[in-house]
């Protein structure tokens, strides 16, 4: 088969029809005619245009590459008198509007940078990191139109770093499909309101329960916006809290010990925060030399493997009673980290009790955020905010594929 039988086929051409190639230094050239009796489209409505006006200059789209050859299609737009529209250029099946890119161009491209970073998909395929990140942009617009909208009931919301020195984005997932619903820069109040604008009222209404962390501007506007819904604060982040609470206490008492006695405590971090049944035999008997102090982090650990109880609880009354018990414990303990703690599970009673009713879990939205911090890694950071959130819904917001429809 000739390069133009192949260019005919993979093009799905039904109007034109390839003329030939020919050999240029830019690489290969395919000259697109319209065939002799096929039908002119309008390219703004779609509907068949009336007749042509006129033909306009040569132009030139980028092209799939043939065995690491770079490919242009070139064609003589033609102006057409449209019925409905007036005067319009005619559709092109190949092109996209005002681009410099044919669409399969933007959908080999866009499926390649699922794989691969935005950098490597144009080192390996012999294109411009902006042609790229220009392939993914129009994939995700389209993604993102014909996303069928279908109801959220569990909505998780948590932050991604960005960047150092606190830059963060906004993610909101579908924690039953596993799939990013929406990203939005920063982290503040005036952020997840802007979720919620897009979303509309309608489709708040129905999230029936929504997981997250305890962040109160986070908190504000879901009760805000979304009223009915379930408030469950999510294991996870309660136990990060509790545990960076005991560190805090190692840390202030390592300080506090004079030099000869802080050996003791030297390099116990994660022998205090891991759970019991993952430390290894020498872990064990250095853990077990340690609690036999009488330290005020012995303490702390003792209350830390106390609050686990809580988690088995299944029902309410006799998890309210436990949790009554275990903060009344660290209020009166005299630690004030774990003091500060319980009065935040205090201020958030109805979200922590909540979990008892509702297991749910943002283990699949933090599972989700590691692979979003994954992109970034594999790509060494981005310099805009745009293209990472356009990443981020490229690789898992679930979006229907970029596809090429022919004419």
């Amino acid at each position: 088969m000739l390069v133009e039988g192949i260019l005919q086929q993979t093009l799905e051409l039904r109007s034109h029809r390839v003329k030939r190639v020919r050999m240029e230094e830019e690489g290969l050239v395919a000259e697109i005619v319209p065939r002799r009796n096929g039908k002119v489209h309008c390219g703004c409505c779609g509907s068949r245009a009336k007749w042509v006006h006129e033909t306009r200059r040569v132009r030139r789209w980028q092209h799939v590459p043939l065995w690491r050859t770079s490919v242009i299609l070139e064609y003589r737009p033609r102006r057409v008198v449209c019925g409905k529209c007036g005067l319009r250029t005619e559709a092109m099946p190949w092109a996209l509007p005002k681009g410099k890119m044919s669409k399969g161009l933007v959908a080999f491209l866009a499926s390649w940078a699922k794989a691969l970073s935005i950098a490597e998909t144009a080192r390996r395929f012999g294109v411009s990191w902006n042609t790229v990140q220009r392939a993914v942009r129009v994939a995700v617009a389209y993604g993102l139109e014909h996303r069928p909208k279908t109801a959220v009931r569990v909505l998780g919301v948590d932050e991604v770093s960005r960047r150092k020195r606190h830059v963060y984005l906004t993610v909101t997932y579908d924690l039953e499909s596993g799939v990013v619903v929406w990203v939005g820069e920063g982290r503040e109040r005036t952020t997840l309101e802007r979720f919620f604008e897009e979303w509309g009222p309608e489709r708040a209404a129905e999230v029936e329960t929504v997981c997250c962390d305890m962040w109160e501007p986070y908190i504000q506007v879901l009760e805000e916006k979304a009223p009915q819904a379930s408030l469950v604060f999510d294991r996870f982040h309660v136990v990060k809290h509790l545990n960076e609470a005991v560190d805090r206490v190692r840390r202030e008492e390592y300080r506090s010990l004079p030099a000869e006695e802080r050996k003791e405590l030297k390099r116990s971090r994660y022998l205090l925060l891991k759970n019991p049944w993952n430390l290894e035999p020498k872990e064990k008997r250095r853990l077990g030399a340690l609690l036999n102090t009488n330290r005020k982090v012995v303490k702390a650990y003792y209350l830390k493997e106390a609050f686990q109880q809580f988690w088995e609880y299944v029902q309410p009354g006799r998890a309210a009673k436990y949790l009554n018990q275990w903060f009344w414990w660290a209020s009166h303990s005299r630690i004030e980290p774990l003091r500060d703690f319980a009065w935040m599970l205090r201020r958030h009673w109805k979200g922590v009790m909540a979990w008892t009713t509702q297991r749910i879990s943002n283990a699949a939205l933090e599972g989700m955020n590691n692979k979003i911090k994954s992109l970034s890694h594999r790509a060494f950071g981005f310099r805009k905010a745009q293209t990472f959130i356009d990443i981020i819904y490229h690789c898992c917001g679930g979006l229907p594929e970029f596809i090429t429809p022919s004419m």
